[in-house]
């Protein structure tokens, strides 16, 4: 297509790719869609009676000061209360001087980019990683190398293989990029070994780690896991946190825990993004958290999508021939891989017309693979829709299957 402003466009915005998985949401706005491609929370577990008594009772309290700008860095008991939750779930301290809240944990990583990242700029990042890191890194034009994973997640041997390999050509990463708690979409979790492991390479070679976490709260097997901020001893790792998984998307909060130069760099550039995060929904969540809400929030969570988890794992065991599978701690998705002959990108077209959605692997490999894999999310359809879902799947693979063999 001829785009008339083409001339006139920037080499970042010409450089930026469209959301796969935004675009499939599209489809599932079609009456009878299964959609198992977003991120998206289940609604059946947000806590809306919750949330209309709290924002009742902050207007009360407050008057007109939610309505008004607030601070860049964002409200001051936000911050604090975030400090505890941090310590309380991680043992991690973190001041609030040292917290910035964005408008959700993507703001932070775009307002971290725009801070560290010159074009052709090396990031590391693990092969596979989310869709949503890979749109923010390409829209800088950053370069993407990748180290692989196995299911402890990045493995520190071929971390070390790629810095090597870039010192070799005389280039030192601007950061490590991670996903240790249910990697999205591997659904891996580092131990606290592996994380240890990562954090002295990045010692050893001097570079940033940036710890992406939203989904380390949400633990379905046991208690929230530290992440590797907890070995952070000098700013050198940046934590990225988020309610739009433990609350609502909707609220659009998540923070950035990190030193203070980049806070203060990053403050500075989200001057330039939108002045604030919005001020009602800060004083939201600082009241939620404030009144010890958070815990049981967090326990209905962990019912809800476990057993919505494991239906869906059942379900895949029961219809779709040959498909493998790590049942994750937590997180929102199942990462399946299909017999050989099947290509997950060719057979979406067949799949969208039966109704059901999913995102095809390749969009999470920078540089190509995935071609077989696949991305389901658990969370958002009922239990009856799960189950269905996956049958039509599985007969589009088996058609799939049957015509390759």
């Amino acid at each position: 297509m001829i785009e008339k402003y083409s001339p006139r466009y920037s080499d970042s915005s010409l450089n930026m790719k469209s959301s796969v998985i935004r675009e499939l949401l599209k489809f599932t706005e079609k009456p009878g869609m299964i959609s198992f491609a977003g991120g998206l929370p289940g609604p059946e577990a947000f806590p809306v009676e919750e949330i209309k008594s709290i924002l009742n009772s902050v207007i009360e309290k407050y008057g007109s000061a939610p309505l008004q700008y607030g601070t860049t860095e964002g409200l001051f008991p936000l911050r604090e209360e975030i400090s505890r939750l941090m310590y309380d779930v991680y043992e991690t301290e973190v001041s609030p001087d040292s917290i910035i809240v964005t408008s959700g944990s993507q703001q932070a990583l775009y307002l971290l980019c725009k801070v560290l990242l010159n074009r052709g700029d090396a990031v590391i990042t693990e092969n596979p990683t989310y869709t949503g890191a890979l749109s923010t890194f390409n829209s800088f034009m950053a370069d993407i190398y990748c180290a692989d994973i196995d299911e402890r997640g990045m493995t520190p041997e071929s971390l070390i293989a790629v810095i090597e390999e870039l010192r070799s050509r005389g280039i030192k990463p601007a950061f490590i990029y991670t996903m240790p708690a249910v990697h999205n979409p591997a659904g891996v979790s580092m131990d606290a070994e592996r994380k240890w492991d990562i954090y002295r390479i990045a010692l050893k070679y001097d570079l940033l780690i940036v710890e992406d976490d939203p989904y380390g709260m949400i633990n379905y097997d046991g208690e929230p896991v530290i992440p590797v901020k907890y070995f952070d001893s000098g700013d050198r790792v940046v934590y990225l946190g988020s309610f739009s998984k433990i609350l609502s998307p909707g609220l659009r909060t998540g923070w950035m825990a990190a030193g203070s130069d980049i806070i203060r760099r990053c403050s500075i550039a989200k001057q330039g993004e939108d002045l604030c995060s919005g001020t009602l929904s800060q004083y939201a969540i600082y009241s939620f958290l404030s009144e010890n809400l958070l815990p049981d929030r967090i326990n209905r969570i962990r019912e809800i999508y476990r057993c919505k988890r494991d239906l869906m794992a059942d379900s895949i065991d029961a219809a779709v021939p040959g498909a493998e599978y790590l049942k994750p701690e937590g997180g929102l998705f199942l990462w399946v891989r299909l017999p050989s002959q099947v290509d997950a990108e060719a057979m979406l077209p067949k799949a969208l017309e039966r109704q059901v959605a999913y995102v095809a692997g390749n969009a999470f490999y920078p540089h190509g693979g995935g071609r077989n894999e696949l991305r389901l999310n658990f969370t958002y359809a009922s239990k009856d829709d799960i189950t269905e879902g996956i049958r039509r799947l599985g007969e589009v693979v088996t058609e799939e299957i049957t015509m390759w063999s």
